[in-house]
Formats: C-alpha cells, sequence, structure tokens
C-alpha cells in the first residue's frame, strides 16, 4: 500500500513538472497570444530560450537544500506532506491563470506576471521536496521487502515521474494545469486516510556524520595508527583505548558509510558527462525534421512534436510495464542477470553513442551538399530551413528511440545503483546530489547546444551537431568505465560483523590464554 500512494505522488508531481517548463515561455510571450505551439515557438528569442532553459534547470540546485532539511528538520514523510501541499495551491493558481489569460485579455498582464509567478514559486517548493524525497522514502517503506520489490518500485517510480512531462506536448496549459490540480487533490484526500499505512522510521543525521569524519580526516591527514588490537585491557577496555589514543570518536561502520559515500559521487560524476550529451540531443533532435522533405508540413505541422514524443516517452512507456508485468513473471530467473546496474549504464552509453552515429550517416547520406551563412545554433525555425533531405522524415525514429532507450536506461540504472549501494539515511542526500549534477550538465549541454558555430563548408550543421555531442559522449563512456572498474575493486563488504567477528575470536584467544596462565599459576602453587 505505500508504495502504491507514492506512485499516485509521483504522478502528480510528473504533471507538475510538466507545466513549470512552460513558465518562462508564458512569462516572455506577448500579452494577447493564445496559447498555439506552433506559433509561439517562433516568437520567442534564442536568448530567452537559453535564460528560460537556465534558470529551469535552476530548480535542480535547489534540491539538495531541500533534501538537508527533509532529512535534518522536518523529516521525509512531513516533506512530502508539505509538497503536496504546495503543489496543490501552485497548481490552482495556475489553473486561475489561464482562465484570465483566456478569457479576458484586460487581465493577461495580471494572469501572466500575478498568478504565474506565484504558482512558479509553490510549485518550484513542492517539485524540490519530492524528487529528493519520493524514491528515499519509497526504500525506507520497502527495508524489509525483497529486492525485487524495490526494484520494481524503482522502475515504476521513474515511469510516473517522467511520462507526465508528455502532457506539455499533447494537452493545452489550461487542461494539464486542471489534470495536476485534480491529482495533487486525490494525493491529499488519500494521504490524509491512509496515512497510517506509512511506517515511521528514524533516520541517523548522515550530513553530520560525513561532515565529522571529513573534517577529522583534514585536521589529521597523517595517517592514523588505529590498531585496536595492539592495547587491550579491563579498565578501559582495548577498543576504547586505542580509539582514545590513535583514533576519532567514529565506529568502523561510519568510517565506511562516508568511504562508500565518497565513492557513489564519485561514480556519479563520471555518468553524468553522458547527460552533457544525451538530454539537449533528445529535445533537439526532433527539430531536424525541417531538413526532410515535407517536415514542416505533414501531420498538420506536428512532425516535430509526433517525433518528440516518440522518441522521448515510448521506450520508458513500453519497456517498464513489459519487462515488469510479462518479461519477469514469465522468466523470473532473469533477474538474476539483472542485478549489476553498473554494467547498464555502460550500455546505456553504448546505444547513445549508436544514436549519435546513426544520425551523423544519416544526414551525411542524405544531405545536398550546399554551403550556407547561416550559423548553427541547432534550433533552427522552418521558414529559415531548406528542405535538403530527399527522404522521409520517419527515418529520424531510428536515433531518437535509440537515445530515448539510453535515457530510460540511463536513470533507471543510476538509481538502482544509488538505492543497493547507499549506506542507510543517506539515500536522500545522494539523491539530491544526483539531482544536483544533473541540472549543473544539463545547462553545460545546453549552453554548447546554443552556442553559434560558425557555418564550414565540409560538414552541415546537423553532423557539427552530432560530431561535438559524439566526442563528449565517447570521452564520458571511457571515462565511465575506468571510475566503474576502480569502485568495483574497490567496494565494501556486505557482511560488516565480519570485523566485529575476527575481534570476538581475539578476545576469546586472550581469555583461554590468561586462563591457561591463572592454570599454571594455580598448580604450581598447589606443587608447592
Amino acid at each position: 500500500m505505500p508504495s502504491i500512494l507514492l506512485l499516485i505522488f509521483a504522478l502528480s508531481i510528473a504533471v507538475c513538472h510538466s507545466i513549470f517548463d512552460s513558465i518562462f515561455k508564458h512569462l516572455s510571450g506577448t500579452q494577447n497570444d493564445k496559447y498555439d505551439p506552433s506559433s509561439y515557438s517562433k516568437k520567442i528569442s534564442d536568448i530567452g530560450i537559453v535564460i528560460g532553459i537556465v534558470i529551469g534547470n535552476a530548480f535542480y540546485l535547489f534540491v539538495p537544500f531541500c533534501g538537508w532539511l527533509s532529512d535534518t528538520k522536518i523529516g521525509r514523510s512531513n516533506a512530502i506532506y508539505l509538497s503536496l501541499w504546495l503543489g496543490w495551491i501552485g497548481t490552482l493558481l495556475w489553473a486561475i491563470g489561464c482562465c484570465f489569460q483566456y478569457y479576458s485579455c484586460d487581465t493577461a498582464p495580471i494572469a501572466r506576471y500575478a498568478f504565474f509567478i506565484t504558482a512558479f514559486v509553490f510549485m518550484f517548493a513542492s517539485m524540490a521536496f519530492m524528487f529528493t524525497n519520493i524514491i528515499a522514502y519509497g526504500i525506507d517503506q520497502l527495508m524489509n521487502e525483497s529486492s525485487i520489490k524495490i526494484r520494481a518500485f524503482i522502475h515504476w517510480s521513474w515511469l510516473f515521474l517522467y511520462s507526465g512531462n508528455a502532457l506539455s506536448v499533447i494537452s493545452n496549459k489550461l487542461i494539464t494545469a486542471v489534470v495536476a490540480f485534480f491529482l495533487f487533490s486525490i494525493s491529499l484526500c488519500l494521504h490524509f486516510f491512509l496515512k497510517d499505512h506509512f511506517e515511521h522510521i528514524p533516520i541517523p543525521d548522515s550530513y553530520r556524520i560525513v561532515f565529522k569524519v571529513l573534517k577529522f580526516f583534514i585536521q589529521n591527514n597523517r595517517r592514523q595508527q588505529r590498531s585496536a588490537f595492539t592495547y587491550w585491557g579491563e579498565e578501559p577496555s582495548r577498543m576504547d583505548l586505542a580509539k582514545e589514543r590513535y583514533g576519532g570518536s567514529f565506529t568502523h561502520e561510519e568510517v565506511e558509510n562516508v568511504k562508500t559515500f565518497l565513492r557513489i559521487i564519485a561514480v556519479l560524476v563520471t555518468v553524468f558527462p553522458i547527460c552533457i550529451s544525451n538530454t539537449p540531443y533528445l529535445f533537439n533532435s526532433s527539430n531536424f525534421v525541417a531538413q526532410f522533405k515535407n517536415g514542416t508540413d505533414d501531420l498538420h505541422g506536428h512532425v516535430q512534436d509526433s517525433i518528440w514524443l516518440l522518441g522521448n516517452f515510448s521506450p520508458l512507456i513500453i519497456l517498464v510495464p513489459l519487462f515488469e508485468l510479462v518479461v519477469l513473471p514469465l522468466f523470473p530467473k532473469l533477474e538474476y542477470f539483472l542485478t549489476n546496474p553498473l554494467k547498464g549504464i555502460g550500455i546505456a552509453n553504448i546505444l547513445f553513442i549508436i544514436s549519435i552515429l546513426s544520425t551523423f550517416f544519416i544526414d551525411l547520406v542524405g544531405r545536398s551538399f550546399k554551403n550556407s551563412d547561416m550559423p548553427c545554433f541547432f534550433t533552427w525555425k522552418p521558414e529559415s530551413v531548406h528542405e535538403t533531405i530527399q527522404i522521409s522524415y520517419w527515418i529520424l525514429l531510428i536515433p531518437s528511440v535509440v537515445a530515448g532507450t539510453s535515457l530510460a536506461l540511463l536513470w533507471i540504472c543510476v538509481l538502482e545503483f544509488i538505492c543497493s549501494q547507499t549506506p542507510f539515511g543517506m539515500h536522500g542526500m545522494i539523491i539530491g546530489l544526483f539531482w544536483f549534477l544533473h541540472g549543473v550538465y544539463a545547462d553545460i549541454g545546453m549552453a554548447i547546444t546554443y552556442y553559434a558555430i560558425p557555418p564550414i563548408s565540409f560538414m552541415s550543421c546537423t553532423s557539427w551537431f552530432s560530431f561535438i555531442f559524439g566526442v563528449i559522449a565517447v570521452f564520458g563512456l571511457v571515462v565511465y568505465v575506468l571510475v566503474a572498474r576502480w569502485y568495483v575493486k574497490r567496494i565494501r563488504d556486505t557482511d560488516l560483523g565480519l570485523r566485529a567477528a575476527v575481534e570476538e575470536q581475539w578476545e576469546k584467544r586472550l581469555i583461554q590464554k590468561n586462563t591457561f596462565k591463572e592454570n599454571e599459576t594455580d598448580d604450581e602453587d598447589f606443587s608447592i
């Protein structure tokens, strides 16, 4: 029951995220324009789009703070409840602003600048709290469940969190706001009546532990002699004496938790170079349809949206239900071959490189060799691009679907890696850093995407696009493989009681030795 409730909460926040992306577009649009995706995008300058994307990705930079606030001050359960209320208020204000803008041109400025900005603040905070806590809180509730159920929860959670973005294309802003408001209302009612199904699990202050261990390490940079086997005695105990004379006041498990935390961060840093390439490539590759035959006229001018939807969402929407509802029930032993998320991340990198290469060869074979004086921004307007490729635009589905599969596999495997390797109490911290790195790398990728590259005669803009992000992807794959192999060699033992068992064995030997000496002394006294 708790996992089902959390999935419903995730769906509501996903729909909220779909309207969050369009907020900056409405703030920069003209006053009396009604929402029309085909004509609206033509009126926004490239600089305005870049600023909107950068500020929108700043949401991910705010997530670690919300994770710290949830873990140390208000608790994950209260953070999710607060997120639902903030989202409910934000979507309500957004819907009111849409109604004002539709039915009264005189009140359009009020709707755009008053209601939309206020709604943005509430939805911003709501998503920051929910994205940090939804999976971490679900893992806490499933502590005593099998790894199969935990993995299934991760898969369905990411499906619900990501699929809501499709509403930004297939529906208008008013309907999306109403759907989001309805989902938040249902979520609040379910949380009010069924909150007793959630277990209260106390979480240790992992931030303080990490800070103290790192502070002690920096202040005592020389090698510490912390051998507890050298010093023993009755009062004080040999372990306490060793810590007092040679080490910090930390248990072996606390130090190993901090080491694991730092190793996971190292892996995440090498994983996210693919986001520099994958995110802008997947969200801008559909713009290439303007170069193909009838790429701007077919499907009533919605060719670009169709390619974007099929490439972004069809792999995830098909793979997760197919895997969880069909493949695993029929072949349950397949679960044992899917226990290494690091290999899945590597496969995602390889799939993305294949997608980049296919785009490069499609452009290389299909385009006509023409010189162009227009710089490559990689976001072309239909009226400024010539249909130079005389083949069907549906061929772009090949690289788009492969890239979408790569992105879905990447996110799922990264979340599996975090949830399986993170020490207890640190899930919120590392998931917050996960989204933080995602925002940083997405901003870098978008900055590269919108950077004006001078035209050259031997390579088109599409080829330039594929070449630049292909080089970044290959470099990221090489670095990731090296760091992943380093991580596997230094992974901590799952049996943390091994050291305790060794110490207990040494204590037994010492007791036996002392007993033997006492017996010898007694025998000597008796003989005398």
